[in-house]
Protein backbone atom coordinates (compact mmCIF):
# COMPACT_ATOMS: atom_id res chain seq x y z
CA UNK A 1 0.00 0.00 0.00
CA UNK A 2 2.73 2.66 1.12
CA UNK A 3 4.46 1.63 -2.38
CA UNK A 4 1.08 2.78 -4.39
CA UNK A 5 1.04 5.80 -2.29
CA UNK A 6 4.76 6.95 -2.99
CA UNK A 7 4.19 6.67 -6.77
CA UNK A 8 0.86 8.67 -6.50
CA UNK A 9 2.94 11.07 -4.80
CA UNK A 10 5.49 11.14 -6.91
CA UNK A 11 3.47 11.51 -10.38
CA UNK A 12 1.78 14.30 -8.66
CA UNK A 13 4.69 15.86 -7.49
CA UNK A 14 6.53 16.12 -10.80
CA UNK A 15 3.09 16.79 -12.99
CA UNK A 16 2.74 19.98 -10.70
CA UNK A 17 6.39 21.10 -10.52
CA UNK A 18 6.28 20.84 -14.50
CA UNK A 19 3.48 22.14 -14.48
CA UNK A 20 4.48 25.38 -12.99
CA UNK A 21 7.70 25.51 -14.66
CA UNK A 22 5.55 25.68 -18.13
CA UNK A 23 3.22 28.55 -16.89
CA UNK A 24 6.53 30.65 -15.35
CA UNK A 25 6.30 30.82 -11.40
CA UNK A 26 8.84 33.58 -11.36
CA UNK A 27 11.34 31.41 -9.14
CA UNK A 28 12.97 28.24 -8.82
CA UNK A 29 11.11 26.63 -6.53
CA UNK A 30 9.03 24.12 -9.07
CA UNK A 31 12.15 22.36 -8.40
CA UNK A 32 11.29 21.53 -4.82
CA UNK A 33 7.97 19.77 -6.33
CA UNK A 34 10.36 18.13 -8.89
CA UNK A 35 12.82 16.69 -6.53
CA UNK A 36 10.18 15.53 -3.85
CA UNK A 37 8.69 13.51 -7.26
CA UNK A 38 12.10 11.90 -7.22
CA UNK A 39 12.39 11.46 -3.69
CA UNK A 40 8.94 9.56 -3.26
CA UNK A 41 10.26 7.04 -6.54
CA UNK A 42 13.23 6.04 -5.00
CA UNK A 43 10.99 5.80 -1.31
CA UNK A 44 8.85 3.77 -3.62
CA UNK A 45 11.67 1.29 -4.93
CA UNK A 46 12.87 1.27 -1.57
CA UNK A 47 10.00 0.12 0.29
CA UNK A 48 9.08 -2.38 -3.20
CA UNK A 49 12.70 -4.00 -2.43
CA UNK A 50 12.76 -4.08 0.86
CA UNK A 51 16.21 -1.92 1.32
CA UNK A 52 15.22 -1.06 4.80
CA UNK A 53 16.07 -4.33 5.85
CA UNK A 54 19.29 -3.81 5.42
CA UNK A 55 19.97 -0.62 7.48
CA UNK A 56 20.66 -1.24 11.45
CA UNK A 57 17.38 -0.39 13.44
CA UNK A 58 19.20 2.46 15.22
CA UNK A 59 18.94 3.97 11.34
CA UNK A 60 15.58 3.39 10.72
CA UNK A 61 14.48 4.55 13.87
CA UNK A 62 16.84 8.00 13.83
CA UNK A 63 15.12 8.00 10.22
CA UNK A 64 11.84 8.03 11.66
CA UNK A 65 11.80 10.56 14.11
CA UNK A 66 13.75 13.27 11.85
CA UNK A 67 10.86 12.66 9.28
CA UNK A 68 8.19 12.90 12.16
CA UNK A 69 9.55 16.09 13.36
CA UNK A 70 10.28 17.59 10.13
CA UNK A 71 6.54 16.55 9.70
CA UNK A 72 5.09 18.25 12.86
CA UNK A 73 7.60 21.81 11.85
CA UNK A 74 5.65 21.71 8.52
CA UNK A 75 2.27 21.86 9.89
CA UNK A 76 2.87 24.33 12.59
CA UNK A 77 4.79 26.71 10.17
CA UNK A 78 1.34 26.05 7.89
CA UNK A 79 -1.14 26.77 10.51
CA UNK A 80 1.03 30.22 11.11
CA UNK A 81 0.83 30.71 7.29
CA UNK A 82 -3.23 30.51 7.32
CA UNK A 83 -3.95 32.79 10.24
CA UNK A 84 -3.17 35.79 7.77
CA UNK A 85 -5.51 34.48 4.68
CA UNK A 86 -8.37 36.80 6.21
CA UNK A 87 -6.63 40.08 7.41
CA UNK A 88 -8.49 43.34 6.39
CA UNK A 89 -6.17 45.48 8.11
CA UNK A 90 -7.84 48.65 9.45
CA UNK A 91 -8.56 52.07 8.70
CA UNK A 92 -7.19 55.37 8.36
CA UNK A 93 -3.71 53.75 8.53
CA UNK A 94 -1.09 56.78 8.06
CA UNK A 95 1.12 54.57 5.41
CA UNK A 96 0.85 51.13 3.65
CA UNK A 97 4.14 49.22 2.06
CA UNK A 98 2.90 47.00 -0.73
CA UNK A 99 5.54 44.72 -0.64
CA UNK A 100 6.97 43.58 -4.35
CA UNK A 101 6.62 40.64 -6.62
CA UNK A 102 7.71 39.77 -10.43
CA UNK A 103 7.18 42.62 -12.88
CA UNK A 104 7.51 42.60 -16.63
CA UNK A 105 7.32 45.36 -19.41
CA UNK A 106 3.78 44.78 -19.90
CA UNK A 107 2.72 45.73 -16.48
CA UNK A 108 2.60 43.78 -13.14
CA UNK A 109 2.48 40.06 -12.64
CA UNK A 110 -0.84 38.06 -11.91
CA UNK A 111 -0.05 38.02 -8.13
CA UNK A 112 1.29 41.50 -7.82
CA UNK A 113 -1.64 43.08 -9.57
CA UNK A 114 -3.59 40.91 -7.23
CA UNK A 115 -1.24 43.28 -4.30
CA UNK A 116 -1.79 46.73 -6.08
CA UNK A 117 -5.34 46.29 -6.75
CA UNK A 118 -5.65 45.83 -3.14
CA UNK A 119 -3.71 48.75 -2.38
CA UNK A 120 -5.65 51.02 -4.47
CA UNK A 121 -8.97 49.72 -2.78
CA UNK A 122 -7.46 50.76 0.22
CA UNK A 123 -5.78 54.19 -0.83
CA UNK A 124 -9.40 54.70 -2.14
CA UNK A 125 -11.35 53.95 0.62
CA UNK A 126 -8.79 55.63 2.83
CA UNK A 127 -7.73 59.41 1.16
CA UNK A 128 -4.79 59.97 3.50
CA UNK A 129 -2.84 57.17 3.56
CA UNK A 130 0.68 57.14 2.02
CA UNK A 131 1.63 54.35 -0.39
CA UNK A 132 5.53 52.47 -0.19
CA UNK A 133 5.46 50.44 -3.06
CA UNK A 134 8.95 48.19 -2.04
CA UNK A 135 11.26 45.97 -4.37
CA UNK A 136 14.19 46.14 -6.83
CA UNK A 137 15.29 45.20 -10.16
CA UNK A 138 15.70 41.75 -10.65
CA UNK A 139 17.62 40.30 -13.20
CA UNK A 140 14.76 39.32 -15.47
CA UNK A 141 12.83 42.28 -14.85
CA UNK A 142 13.22 45.43 -17.19
CA UNK A 143 12.87 47.96 -14.50
CA UNK A 144 12.62 48.29 -10.04
CA UNK A 145 9.34 46.66 -9.53
CA UNK A 146 9.19 49.62 -6.94
CA UNK A 147 9.08 51.80 -10.16
CA UNK A 148 6.41 49.55 -12.04
CA UNK A 149 4.28 49.53 -8.81
CA UNK A 150 3.99 52.70 -8.70
CA UNK A 151 2.99 53.52 -12.52
CA UNK A 152 0.43 50.93 -11.78
CA UNK A 153 -1.23 53.07 -9.15
CA UNK A 154 -0.63 55.98 -10.67
CA UNK A 155 -2.79 54.75 -13.97
CA UNK A 156 -5.61 53.52 -11.90
CA UNK A 157 -5.43 57.26 -10.68
CA UNK A 158 -3.56 57.50 -7.52
CA UNK A 159 -1.68 61.07 -7.10
CA UNK A 160 1.95 60.55 -7.62
CA UNK A 161 2.36 62.36 -3.67
CA UNK A 162 0.60 59.66 -2.19
CA UNK A 163 3.33 57.07 -3.51
CA UNK A 164 6.87 56.82 -2.11
CA UNK A 165 9.56 54.27 -3.78
CA UNK A 166 11.80 52.21 -1.97
CA UNK A 167 13.81 50.38 -4.85
CA UNK A 168 17.02 48.56 -3.01
CA UNK A 169 15.32 45.68 -1.19
CA UNK A 170 15.72 42.03 -2.41
CA UNK A 171 13.26 40.06 -0.07
CA UNK A 172 10.71 40.51 2.61
CA UNK A 173 13.11 41.33 5.46
CA UNK A 174 15.11 44.14 3.28
CA UNK A 175 11.11 45.14 1.57
CA UNK A 176 10.69 46.36 5.25
CA UNK A 177 14.34 47.46 6.61
CA UNK A 178 14.51 49.91 3.73
CA UNK A 179 10.80 50.94 3.67
CA UNK A 180 10.68 51.89 7.74
CA UNK A 181 13.23 54.26 6.70
CA UNK A 182 10.48 56.48 5.14
CA UNK A 183 8.37 56.10 8.04
CA UNK A 184 7.50 58.91 10.10
CA UNK A 185 5.35 58.87 13.27
CA UNK A 186 4.98 55.92 15.44
CA UNK A 187 5.64 53.12 12.83
CA UNK A 188 1.83 52.32 12.32
CA UNK A 189 1.49 50.51 9.22
CA UNK A 190 -0.09 48.19 6.62
CA UNK A 191 1.24 45.67 5.22
CA UNK A 192 -0.31 44.70 1.92
CA UNK A 193 0.75 41.37 -0.15
CA UNK A 194 -0.71 38.10 -1.21
CA UNK A 195 -2.68 36.42 1.73
CA UNK A 196 0.23 33.26 1.97
CA UNK A 197 2.48 36.21 2.52
CA UNK A 198 0.88 38.02 5.26
CA UNK A 199 2.14 36.25 8.45
CA UNK A 200 5.25 35.99 7.79
CA UNK A 201 5.65 39.85 6.58
CA UNK A 202 3.73 41.30 9.14
CA UNK A 203 6.12 39.03 11.95
CA UNK A 204 9.00 40.27 9.83
CA UNK A 205 7.64 44.03 10.08
CA UNK A 206 6.72 44.01 14.37
CA UNK A 207 10.18 42.33 14.55
CA UNK A 208 11.59 45.51 13.07
CA UNK A 209 9.90 47.84 15.12
CA UNK A 210 6.82 48.71 13.49
CA UNK A 211 3.33 48.82 14.24
CA UNK A 212 2.36 46.00 11.15
CA UNK A 213 -1.20 45.17 10.72
CA UNK A 214 -1.87 42.64 7.53
CA UNK A 215 -3.90 43.63 4.62
CA UNK A 216 -4.49 40.41 2.40
CA UNK A 217 -4.95 40.16 -0.72
CA UNK A 218 -6.20 37.04 -2.95
CA UNK A 219 -3.72 34.82 -5.31
CA UNK A 220 -4.16 32.19 -8.23
CA UNK A 221 -5.90 29.02 -7.38
CA UNK A 222 -3.53 26.83 -9.52
CA UNK A 223 -0.31 29.16 -7.46
CA UNK A 224 -1.27 28.93 -4.07
CA UNK A 225 -0.49 24.94 -3.19
CA UNK A 226 3.25 26.28 -4.24
CA UNK A 227 2.85 29.91 -2.86
CA UNK A 228 1.82 28.17 0.61
CA UNK A 229 4.45 25.58 0.65
CA UNK A 230 7.02 27.75 0.02
CA UNK A 231 6.11 30.62 2.28
CA UNK A 232 6.08 27.61 5.30
CA UNK A 233 9.89 27.18 4.44
CA UNK A 234 9.94 30.49 4.68
CA UNK A 235 8.49 30.83 8.08
CA UNK A 236 10.86 28.40 9.66
CA UNK A 237 14.07 29.78 7.59
CA UNK A 238 13.15 33.22 9.29
CA UNK A 239 12.26 31.87 12.73
CA UNK A 240 15.60 29.98 12.54
CA UNK A 241 17.77 33.40 11.66
CA UNK A 242 15.73 35.51 14.03
CA UNK A 243 14.18 37.69 11.75
CA UNK A 244 10.56 37.27 13.50
CA UNK A 245 9.87 37.56 17.19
Amino acid sequence: MIVVVLLILSIIFLLYGLAIKRIRSGTWFFMVWLLQGVGCFLLALMFFFHVWSYFPRVFNLILLIAFILLCIMLFVSLGFVLTGFYAGGEKNLPYIIVLGAQIYSHGPSVALRFRLDRAYAYLCENPDTICIVSGVQGSNEPFTEAYGMAEYLKEKGIEASRILLEDKSTNTVENIIFSKKLITGDGKVGIVTNEFHIFRSVKIAKSKGLQAVGIASKSLWFYKPNNVYREMLGVIKDFVKGNMK
